[in-house]
């Protein structure tokens, strides 16, 4: 007898879905013998949606513990409190809409919390204030709205933080004062008409910074003022029209600038004049008609330059192919 294929698999996402687990002692024993002894325990893609309070008591071997891609809502307080030696907490896509403030609590050592695609809407003030060791953070993909200035004053070694995908529209000038040793910052495809002038000024450390599908029109001149060790920064999809010579003066260190599928028009001959180690630019689907040559000169390690989808770019692509002739390295992306 024949069986459709599609049957059993929607036959088995069918009994994955309905079928769910509360984790505990026993069910984790089953699941992994060596749960007592092994650094990693890997839960992911389990169906749990509830851990029993003493599933994970003192288990001092655990440094990494994954458990997401689960149906996860919530925890108790001393769910995870007593694994002093972690060092990864996965939570990544599950259903949790809040983080209470004794979730983490003693997780001292905690380097790596991954949080993204959740439902969070709500961090409590004090629910990362013991995480001194805390490296990376992810946060992207969720509903959060607001950030306090308090959330991350103890995160003072982080240096991955991932906001993207949020509704974020403002945040306080001081919010990543204490992050002094962040280096990548993701603050994509939020709700963000303008930014504080003073918001990245504490970040001399930052190496990558995405500012990418939101809703900027404009940012002040000096916004970027402290980032010399920038390497990358995206302001793409969003709404410029242009940029003052002063927005990219101090970012020496930068070797890729995408600002691609904006309303850009015009292209100061100052503008890129100190990028020196700039290798590409993304100009790509705006509204430029006109580019002098000189906004190139100096540009000398630039070697991938994109301008397609641009008023000048059908109109004269010939005269848009030569504007980096005299760089032998760059080439022109229609």
């Amino acid at each position: 007898m024949f069986i459709n294929p599609l049957f059993l698999l929607l036959s088995y996402f069918v009994f994955s879905v309905n079928c769910l687990f509360q984790l505990n002692r026993q069910l984790l024993e089953t699941w992994i013998p060596t749960f007592n002894t092994t650094p990693i325990i890997d839960l992911n893609t389990r169906n749990i949606d509830t851990i029993q309070n003493n599933t994970f008591t003192n288990l001092l071997n655990i440094e990494v513990l994954l458990l997401n891609a689960n149906q996860l809502q919530n925890f108790s307080s001393n769910t995870f409190t007593t694994l002093l030696n972690i060092h990864e907490l996965d939570l990544s896509y599950n259903y949790l809409t809040f983080i209470d403030k004794n979730i983490l609590l003693n997780l001292t050592k905690l380097q790596c919390l991954f949080l993204s695609a959740n439902y969070i809407k709500f961090i409590d003030i004090d629910s990362f204030s013991y995480l001194n060791s805390l490296t990376n953070l992810t946060l992207d993909n969720n509903q959060l709205s607001y950030i306090d200035l308090r959330h991350f004053s103890r995160l003072k070694n982080l240096k991955f933080l991932n906001l993207n995908g949020n509704g974020l529209k403002s945040m306080d000038g001081s919010i990543f004062t204490p992050l002094v040793n962040l280096e990548t910052l993701y603050l994509g495809d939020n709700m963000f008409q303008s930014l504080n002038k003073t918001l990245f000024d504490s970040l001399i450390n930052l190496k990558q910074l995405e500012l990418g599908e939101n809703q900027l029109v404009s940012i002040d001149s000096f916004i970027f003022k402290n980032l010399f060790k920038l390497e990358y920064l995206s302001l793409s999809l969003n709404n410029f029209t242009s940029f003052n010579i002063n927005t990219f003066r101090n970012l020496i260190n930068l070797n890729d600038l995408r600002m691609f599928w904006n309303q850009i028009d015009l292209i100061d001959i100052k503008l890129f004049s100190s990028l020196t180690n700039l290798k590409e630019i993304y100009l790509n689907i705006n509204n430029i008609s006109q580019i002098d040559e000189s906004v190139f000169h100096g540009l000398i390690n630039l070697e991938k330059f994109f301008l397609g989808a641009n008023p000048i770019s059908s109109s004269n692509p010939d005269y848009v192919k030569s504007l980096c002739s005299t760089n032998p390295k760059c080439i022109v992306i229609l």
